[in-house]
């Protein structure tokens, strides 16, 4: 292909891939909604949930009648044989009916199928939680970012204004030529941070489309005014500790299983128990095929018979007792891990308290610290209308206070960070922050 060809394709490709890119403008709430429907791991842990329902039917399978219906096409030589594994005589029809009355191993089985489905439940809405607290970070991250380029665009804006005004000066003979150089470097300077800026916000935004499952192509934008998450009053660290250890989805998990490992340590260990299962079956025979062995008037074509069979295990080999021993570890193992968490949730939520604390203080600071830079560029900006400071002095005030400005953005972003934190340890993070609006 020729040289403008190559040009032709390429910018057919790049127009055609900005024609798909789309922008949704979102809330928070409506962001979360879009994840609860297309964000891929949410959609996983769903369709495991799922998977483990039908669980319970399979494992529950053995109890509901199974019936089937044959019919045998035979030569027979001698007395005529069983035929298959239900070991049925030959005829014309045969149906059969399978199905267990009394089996105690599999019923704890099916009851340990019923908690393991529990626990996906469980699973799933820890990982909606972690879905929530993901697409939240995500929008304050798109926050900050619009934030961010707007306070750059403010003082690019007043970057321009002074070097304006610097030129005049120098064209005055008010000021030395180097002071319109330096103001033209503190505007470049500026524009490129203003263009780093708005490349983060589209990146953000593009990491945030991606998590909600829209094309890396598309972008999402906050429709609303900057969030504000409140964590509800604790009257103490305690009540705030236990809150987060009744809430908490990987430790109800963790107990979900213990339940059903329990469960199935009692399927092990009721092997040796007596087993009932139906008898029910019929069968038409041809009088052919039998007619040899049977006189003519005592040959029965119809033949039903209604039961049950009982099983008495005697030798049971040694996978139960293997199974049982493997019970009791896999049930040692989840109380340590139990254990294990308990200690960690304490560890994390004390230690969330104690940094969402620290970030109320670091904005506190960052906010006194923009309010004292707001008032040297302003005794700044009037000593030099009086012609007591330079023009360098004014743009390295009005950075100063830009700096400080983006200084309470990521405080502000940091706080509300942590804020998520504690929600998320507290509980239940997906619905609270639904029910927020």
């Amino acid at each position: 292909m020729n040289q403008p060809g190559v040009k032709l394709l390429c910018l057919c490709l790049l127009l055609g891939g900005i024609l798909r890119a789309e922008v949704h403008k979102l809330s928070l709430q409506q962001a979360l909604q879009i994840a609860l429907r297309q964000n891929p791991d949410a959609a996983l842990a769903r369709l495991d949930a799922f998977r483990a329902q039908h669980d319970i039917e399979i494992a529950g399978n053995l109890f509901s009648p199974k019936m089937n219906l044959r019919g045998d096409a035979v030569y027979t030589t001698g007395y005529p044989n069983a035929i298959g594994p239900d070991s049925h005589s030959p005829s014309i029809l045969h149906q059969q009916t399978d199905m267990a009355l009394y089996n105690r191993p599999q019923r704890y089985q099916v009851a340990a199928a019923r908690q393991d489905a529990e626990g996906a439940k469980i699973s799933a809405k820890a990982e909606a939680d972690e879905v929530a607290e993901q697409i939240a970070s995500l929008y304050l991250d798109v926050e900050e970012a619009v934030r961010e380029e707007k306070s750059l665009e403010g003082e690019a804006q007043s970057d321009r204004k002074m070097a304006d005004a610097t030129s005049a000066k120098v064209n005055a003979g008010y000021v030395l030529p180097v002071e319109l150089l330096r103001s033209r470097v503190e505007t470049t300077q500026t524009l490129q941070r203003l263009h780093a800026a708005a490349a983060d916000r589209d990146y953000s935004e593009s990491l945030l489309a991606v998590a909600l499952g829209f094309s890396a192509n598309d972008s999402v934008e906050p429709a609303e005014p900057e969030e504000d998450f409140s964590v509800p009053a604790m009257k103490s660290r305690e009540q705030a500790v236990n809150e987060a250890l009744l809430n908490n989805k990987n430790l109800q998990r963790l107990e979900s299983n213990m339940l059903a490992r329990r469960l199935e340590r009692k399927s092990f260990g009721a092997f040796r128990i007596p087993q009932i299962d139906l008898v029910e079956q019929y069968s038409l025979f041809a009088a052919r095929t039998y007619a040899d062995y049977f006189p003519t008037d005592k040959f029965q074509r119809n033949n039903a018979e209604l039961g049950a069979s009982f099983t008495l295990p005697i030798l049971i080999g040694p996978e139960p007792g293997a199974r049982l021993e493997q019970a009791d570890i896999d049930e040692e193992k989840l109380e340590v891990q139990i254990s294990d968490l308990v200690h960690h949730i304490r560890a994390d939520t004390e230690r969330s308290l104690d940094e969402l604390q620290k970030a109320a203080t670091a904005l506190n600071v960052a906010q006194q610290e923009l309010d004292l830079a707001h008032d040297e560029t302003g005794i700044t900006q009037a000593q030099y209308s009086e012609g007591r400071s330079l023009p360098s002095d004014v743009a390295r005030a009005l950075a100063a206070e830009s700096q400080k400005q983006l200084d309470v953005y990521q405080r502000e972003n940091d706080a509300q960070r942590m804020k998520l934190t504690v929600l998320r340890q507290l509980g239940n993070l997906m619905n609270t922050l639904l029910a927020n609006r």
